[in-house]
């Protein structure tokens, strides 16, 4: 492989290769598609907001969880297991 000869690690070199191939495969649906930037980055945001409102949705779910298990250990005077 190229980057043998460029002393970059598997890792690194696994994650250039990464990136590179979905930059090409981007560039191809967007030449197919005849998709302009505007579009791409519009549904890049939509992906992005998508994804963070996952995440907050799921943190805030731990945390309720979390919540009440303490609380309800609390009430019945069960001891949690925590340190």
């Amino acid at each position: 492989m190229i980057f043998s000869f460029l002393k970059i690690r598997k890792k690194t070199a696994g994650i250039f290769v990464g990136i590179l191939v979905g930059a090409l495969c981007l560039w191809a649906i967007a030449s197919w598609q005849d998709l302009t930037w505007e579009d791409m980055l519009s549904v890049l945001l939509g992906t992005v907001l998508m994804l963070g409102g996952i995440m907050l949705a799921a943190f805030l779910l731990i945390a309720t969880f979390k919540l009440s298990t303490r609380l309800f250990a609390r009430a019945t005077g069960a001891e949690t297991g925590e340190g």
